[in-house]
Parts: structure tokens; sequence; C-alpha cells
């Protein structure tokens, strides 16, 4: 299994408590199979032996008692400084850890490697294409080495006419749709430019081939076109929906058609040239063709389209009902028997859904047809070969391999994804060395219209052949073209949970408008120690009836165009405002509203223009302009909706952004805007993001800038000036980004910064529940302020019931809140208050990227202040041995005490008079 793979399969099964779900380990009762050991209860008197009568047995006591009462004095101080070995190994036992690449793996990678002749592998006559790609695709997922990959990448790139047409046919137009598909994938998956792949726009190609309105219930088939017939099956609808998925977004009937071929118990047919859905034409079940549109379905959905769970659902839950005992799966139609190829499908399939155990049994099944050093016998040329059976490999081992080699050629490029499971959703390389290339990426432009159709001009680059769009018969423009999409061998976290209440499939479009200019000011909601803060707030009149978070996700949702970005006018003019998007992002991300929206904006941000436009300032700044805020906010945005592939490139640079001093700052021709805000999404972020160093170099810079209260400003200033208060929204954050850990970790900032900035935070709140801004001249409660404040408390575990209940008073008509009572609805507010509505926040998620560090000392009315400057460390306050050396002399110091005063009182204790009988 590869180190990408791994991640989801790797790890032990969490154990669910009391119904929670797995990877979120409750605050008490913690539990992780093969990583804890059993609970041991302490503290029952019951259960102690009680020691016998005697004078040598007392006198021990006596000394017992004195240091444990010495040793119970000073454990804190002990525990903080005197044992970090200690404490670093426990987090050692906790943190998940990834495991290598399988050997079986590389040895299946190497072997077909060797296959490979001009980086192709040889058909019966010619190289076969499909296979090659197959080949590519069985690369990427065991890490084979680079070079290897390289050329096959240009092999297929520079015989696109050849597998997918014209080719031999006399029409030059002529296109195979299946073929077709398949490059716009491999093109893809291989981090190439799809829209001028081989001198020609693949995306546009296959679009093209899309049937259109005209074909009535064949809408959004693909299909074959100058060929004389159709040939296309699921197989090649499961391609068209993930090349078109992972390259911008795929039209809702292309994924409509696929679903009208899942039968009602959860397989997909194979063929479907009837016109009918699968149970009305009887389809016979296929094993492969439901692992392909399974994939397909889960691709698109990770990707923006929503509605597709109980299809997606259905097609697991048959797939494990078919594995063989032994863990092996069949195909199709002549295909029934157990075989690698179908296995190794499956296995990839039911990765993607989460089914590892299954995916495990099919892994250790495969496993066991390959040819090893061990069993070669007469085929000693062909170590890490995978058979297509049982029979196949003894008659190897017997024989060798001779002109039966192109079924082994067949079987091992789909049979390694048993051993590396890489869903083809997650699937991506990128060229470490890649080909320098002076010209210029080609620019889309896409005009949305109501429909979610679009027009489509493209520039080519200027050293390669014009691309040319065709507008083939019977099918009218549904475009959605994208940037290319850049990735990386890392794989991304387990994608979002499956939508449950998106019931609409969201296409995915790019917008056309230009980015918002970055702002030069900042405006802040200071806090203010001044009487007026904490007086009570004026009664505000409650919202309609009945309006809860439900109605304020529908009017965020209502905000966004083409379902995947924000626009607004500025100086009669309009913008996108990417800044806006992100933010409603991770609002119904944290609030786990709208899920399939979420995947829309995340698609949308991971493309390279939004990306440059928001993070890098084009085409107002310099180009090596970096921005701190729009870096940390982006990386985390996908790191927690599954586009960790382009995420982690944007962690690398976010990470080279962290100053000497912690600082992560800007870099523009503008100057350096960067804040605590930004700061502390920078951490956020770097944790997400699993930079574990630079986080903790981020978070120390952050600590400095605490003030005297516990809250943090807005702005960084000098740390030898200390602030004596801060700002509400900096504030809050800060606690999420001080209490941030990978599941399994340890959190940077020590636990009394936390207190202190927590308690900063409920000194703030009116007895009502609601916070307000300093900068409000009338004192009325301030919506984001409040949303704000509630959020980091739900991060650390504290209730906010009082604040929720005025927070959804002020839920308007429409669904939106406004910055202030009374006021008209605002998306930014709106985006907020989400969270806060739904009791969540970054910290309480379901990702396995991002979680709590502690909730221990905020339990309810726990919450204590320090009169220790709450950036101190433990070296502040020395080196640990000289602590350790002052507890030895006070426990010793405190036991002879102890025994003084015991034995000075033992005589009157001899003279007292003893007592008998029972109370």
């Amino acid at each position: 299994m590869s180190r990408n793979a791994c991640r989801r399969v790797c790890d032990s099964t969490p154990v669910v408590v009391y119904g929670r779900s797995p990877g979120r380990r409750p605050p008490f009762l913690i539990g992780h199979r093969d990583r804890w050991g059993p609970v041991t209860v302490l503290g029952d008197a019951s259960r102690t032996a009680q020691p016998k009568s005697g004078s040598m047995r007392t006198s021990a006591r006596r000394w017992t008692t004195a240091v444990f009462a010495a040793t119970l004095t000073l454990a804190p101080t002990i525990a903080a400084h005197a044992s970090p070995v200690s404490s670093a190994d426990d987090a050692r036992t906790e943190r998940r850890t990834t495991a290598a690449a399988s050997p079986e793996a590389g040895a299946a990678a190497a072997w077909m490697a060797g296959q490979l002749v001009d980086g192709a592998i040889p058909g019966f006559a010619n190289p076969d294409w499909g296979l090659t790609i197959d080949t590519q695709w069985a690369l990427i997922a065991t890490e084979a080495d680079p070079a290897v990959i390289r050329s096959v990448v240009k092999a297929v790139s520079e015989h696109v006419p050849d597998y997918a047409g014209p080719g031999w046919y006399p029409d030059p137009d002529a296109r195979i749709a299946g073929a077709t598909a398949k490059i716009l994938l491999a093109a893809v998956t291989a981090g190439q430019d799809y829209r001028d792949f081989g001198g020609r726009n693949m995306r546009q190609e296959t679009l093209d081939l899309l049937a259109g309105p005209d074909a009535g219930v064949e809408e959004g088939r693909i299909r074959d076109f100058g060929t004389g017939n159709d040939d296309t099956n699921i197989f090649s609808q499961s391609l068209a929906v993930m090349g078109l998925a992972r390259s911008g977004g795929v039209p809702e009937a292309a994924v409509n058609f696929l679903v009208r071929q899942q039968c009602a118990d959860g397989y997909f047919r194979m063929f479907y040239n009837d016109k009918l859905t699968c149970d009305e034409g009887q389809g016979a079940p296929d094993g492969d063709g439901t692992a392909m549109a399974v994939q397909a379905l889960m691709t698109a959905q990770n990707y923006g389209i929503g509605g597709v769970d109980d299809e997606i659902l259905k097609g697991l839950t048959w797939l494990t009902s078919v594995q063989k005992p032994d863990g092996s799966f069949g195909g199709g139609v002549s295909t029934e028997g157990s075989n690698t190829n179908s296995t190794g499908l499956v296995a990839q399939a039911l990765v993607g859904g989460g089914r590892t155990a299954a995916a495990d049994k099919a892994k250790d099944w495969v496993a066991s047809l390959q040819l090893t050093a061990e069993n070669v016998g007469a085929a000693a040329d062909h170590v890490g070969a995978i058979a297509y059976n049982g029979e196949s490999l003894a008659d190897a081992v017997a024989n060798g391999i001779n002109l039966g080699i192109d079924q082994w050629r067949r079987a091992t490029p789909q049979a390694v994804f048993a051993l590396a499971p890489v869903p083809f959703a997650d699937l991506a390389w990128t060229d470490p060395d890649p080909p320098t290339d002076p010209t210029p990426s080609p620019t889309v432009t896409v005009t949305a219209t109501a429909t979610a159709t679009a027009t489509v001009t493209t520039t080519a680059r200027p050293t390669s052949t014009p691309t040319v769009t065709k507008t083939l018969p019977g099918k009218p423009p549904t475009t959605v073209p994208g940037p290319t999409v850049v990735h990386t061998s890392t794989l991304r976290p387990p994608p979002l949970p499956r939508a449950t209440t998106t019931s609409t499939r969201t296409v995915v479009v790019m917008p056309t408008l230009p980015a918002l200019p970055r702002p030069t000011t900042t405006v802040t909601t200071t806090m203010s120690p001044t009487p007026q803060q904490t007086t009570s707030a004026p009664t505000t009149t409650a919202g309609p009836s009945g309006r809860d978070a439900d109605d304020t996700a529908q009017y965020l949702l209502s905000r966004l165009t083409g379902g995947n970005h924000v626009e607004v006018d500025k100086d009669g003019k309009r913008y996108v405002d990417y800044d806006a998007t992100v933010d409603l992002g991770l609002a119904l991300r944290q609030a786990g509203k709208l899920p399939g929206s979420v995947g829309a904006i995340a698609s949308l941000m991971a493309q390279p223009d939004a990306v440059a436009a928001y993070a890098h300032g084009v085409p107002y700044d310099e180009p090596n302009a970096r921005y701190a805020g729009p870096l940390a906010k982006l990386t985390l945005l996908l790191a927690l909706s599954s586009k960790d592939a382009v995420g982690n490139d944007l962690a690398g640079e976010l990470a080279a952004r962290v100053q000497a001093d912690g600082r992560i700052t800007d870099q523009s021709k503008s100057g350096d805007q960067s804040d605590l805000t930004s700061q502390a999404y920078g951490v956020l972020a770097l944790v997400a993001a699993n930079r574990a160093d630079d986080a903790k170099r981020a978070v120390d810079a952050l600590l400095r800038q605490q003030c005297g209260d516990g809250s943090f400003p807005a702005k960084f200033g000098p740390a030898e000036q200390r602030c004596q208060t801060g700002d509400i929204a900096a504030t809050a954050i800060a606690v999420q980004a001080l209490n941030a850990v990978r599941p399994g970790a340890e959190p940077a900032a020590p636990t009394a910064t936390l207190q202190k900035a927590v308690k900063a935070l409920t000194d703030r709140q009116d007895a009502d529940g609601v916070w307000k801004a300093g900068w409000q001249q009338d004192g009325q409660p301030s919506i984001p302020a409040t949303s704000a404040a509630m959020v980091a408390l739900r991060s650390v575990g504290l209730e906010t019931a009082d604040a929720a209940t005025r927070l959804k008073s002020a839920i308007a008509a429409d669904g939106g809140l406004p910055v202030r009572p009374g006021g008209t609805s605002d998306p930014d507010a709106s985006a907020a208050a989400l969270p806060a509505l739904t009791g969540t926040s970054l910290l309480t998620i379901d990702t396995d990227v991002l979680t709590r560090g502690t909730t221990a000392p905020f339990a309810e009315g726990a919450t204590e202040t320090t009169t220790t400057q709450a950036a101190t460390t433990s070296q502040d306050l020395g080196p640990w041995w000289l602590w350790a050396g002052l507890a030895v002399v006070l426990v010793v110091g405190g036991a002879a005490l102890g025994w003084l005063v015991t034995t000075r009182r033992s005589p009157a204790r001899r003279s007292a008079p003893t007592r008998t009988g029972s109370r």
C-alpha cells in the first residue's frame, strides 16, 4: 500500500463510545484499539488493604503521609518542569502514524515499468493506449519512479488521435467517447493541462460528446461520434463523470444518466442501449461496472455534486454483499469468477467509501496471487507481476510466462489497486522535475447562464496548434470549463461526509469577473473596558417564528453566484469577492450545512486562477506577492474540504511566510497588512496541514501579543509595549488557534494562556448573553462579535445557550442576520453567525486534520485567572533540573517536619483513654 493510500486504511479502527463518531475521542472515555491500554480505577477506599497495627508500620505511615503531602503540593510544578520526556512519550503513543509504501505494490510497479516500450504497453500489433493509461494510474498509485511516469504521460499525449480518434476512421471529426474521457482523466491525474493535452482540449471534446436535451432520456450520455456505431458503456460514462468533475465541473445531466443505470439492488449494469432504466431493462449485475460507477459518483460529490448519497451507499452495500469468503470479487457476464482485475477495482471503490475491512480482505487475496522471489518458479523474470486468477499463477510457476504475457499486463495494473487502493477521486501526481515552458497558459472565458450552460472561448498557447471548438449535431453548449488543477502526490484526507440534506445537484462554474481589489484598511471590533461594555443591551424584537440555522444556510446559498462564489459591486463595477467566498465556505463547513455547496466552493478555490487572484493578488500586485491571511484561510478551507492535493502546495507557500520570529507576513508591493487574525488562521491552517514545527513558531509569535487582560489585539505591536485590552474577533479566533491540534497530538500553547483568553471573552459578555463592539456608539449588541465569541467558547466546550437564543431572535425573514439587531441582513454577519447558531467551531467538526487539544480547564464555572504572564513557558522559569532539585529539598523538609509533629504528639495519644463499642 502506498503512503498516500495508507491515510485512509492504516490507522486502527476507533472505538465508538456512546454514539460518538469514529475519529473523535470523547473527553474522558478515551479508547482506541491497539493504542491505549485498559482503564485503571483509582481512589476506591473500600478496596484498599488496611495495614496491620504496629509502631514500625505507624512510623512508616507517618513518613509516607508527609512525603505524599509534600509531593502532592509540588505535583503540578514537577510535572510542568521536571518531566518533559514522559509527556512527549505519551504524545507519541497517541499520535497517528503513516506506513511506508508496501513492498508488494513496489514490486508490481517495478514489473509494470519493465513492460513499457517507449512509454507504452505493447498490444497485439501496436501499443495499447487504453492499457497504457491503466498502467499510468497504477504507477501513480504505487508512487513509482517519476521518470517512468513522465515517459508514460508523454507517450499518451503524443498519441491522442491514435486512441481517441480519428485514428483509422475516415471522418476527421470521429471520436471514441470512452477513450476521449479516459485521456481527459489521464491528463488530470497527471497534473497536465487538459485543455492542451497533445494539442487538443480534452475537456471540451468530452463535453461535446455528451448528448443534449434532444436525446430525451439519454440526455447526458457520452456517445461515440463519427464511428458508425456507439459502443459506449458504464465505463465510458463513469470516466466522463470523473474527468469532467475533476477538471472544473460535471453537467448534472451526465450524473443523472449514470444514476439511471443503477438497479434497485444497488449494482450498475454494463450496457444500456435500450433507453430504459436498469430495472426496466433487467440489467445484469456487473462488479467492475459498479465499482467504476460508484467511484464516479463519489468523485462528482467531492467536486461539487450533491444528492447522490443513496446511490453511493447502495452501490457500496451491494459490492460488500457479493464479496466471496476468501476476499475476492468477480466481474460481470463472462467474468463472474474470482479475478484480480475485478478485485482491484472493487477494493479501490471500497476504500473510497470507507469499507476498509472488506478492502483489506481483497488486498490479502490479491497479494496471494503475486509472483514473489519465494514462489516464482519458472517465471523468474516476472517477480512482482499479479496473476489473473489461481490457475494463471499455477501455470506461470510451472511453465513460465510466454504467450500469455498480455493477460498479466492487463491484470496487474488494475489488481495493484488492492495493494495501493487510491480512489480515482484522489489519484494525483505532480512531476517533480517538469519541463520548462516559457509560453503562457491558455485562458478560458466562461459565460454562465441561468440554466448552468456556458459558452467557451479558449486562447491557445502561441507555440501550439490553435484549439478549435466544434459544435457537434444535437449537442448544445453545456460546458463548464475551468483552469488546470494542480495536484501533488499526497492524498487528501477522507472526503466530506456524504451529503444528507442536499436534494439538488449543483454544477460548478467558473466566474468571469475580476477579483475584488484587496482592501488596505481593516475595520475591527475593539474590546472596551469601559462600563458601557457591560451594560444591559436594549431589548430586541424576536425574529420570525421558527427561523433557525437552516434558514441562514439557505440565505447564504442564495448569495452565491453560479453556486460557488460571491460577487459584489464596487465603484460601479462588479467583482468576485474571493474572501467572502472563502468565509462563506468555512462557515458552511463548520456548521455542517450544504456539503455540496462547500465542495463547489472548494473546487472553485482550488483552481489556479482563483488561487492567483485571492492569495497572490493577480493582477493587481507584483508577480511574487503572497498574502498571509488569504493563504491561511484558503489552505484551511481546502484541508477541511477534501482538497488536500492543492492545499499542500498552498501550505508550503504559507510556511514560507513564517518569519524567524514566528510572524506570518505578507509579501506585497503595498507592504505587510498581516494582523492577529491572519496569524491565528495561519496557525490553524499549518496545524491542519500537519506542519507542526511551523505552527509552533507561529503560536509563539501569537503568545507574545497577549494583552494584560488575556485578550489579543487586532494588530501586532511591540512585545515590550504590552497592550491592556484587545479585540473580540482577534481573541476569538486566537482561542481556537491556541487550542488546535492534529488528532492525538499535544497543544502548543500553555493552558494558562488559553484560560486567560477564554476569561477575557466571558468577562465581556453581557448578562443577557451577547457581546458588544466597542466602536458602536450606542452600545448595541454586535452580531459578528457575539458570533465570534460564541464559536470560540464552543471550541473549548463551554455552553452558549443564552447567546444562541438572542442570536436566533435576530434572524430576519430572509434567513439572514444583520450586523446589529434591527438592521438589514448582511452576508458577512450571517456567515459569522451560522456556526454560532449550530454550536460548532473549527475544532469540533468531523474531520481528521483538526481538533481541540483540551476542554479540561473550561468546565462550566472552572475558568481561572493567573497572575503569571500568559506567554511565559517552562523555559522562562528556569531549567527543569533546578526545579527538580528544589522539589527534592522541599519533600525531605516536609517529611522531616511531619515526623517531628507526629512524634511529639504520640505521648499524649498513648495517655488518652481508649474508646470501645460501636457507633
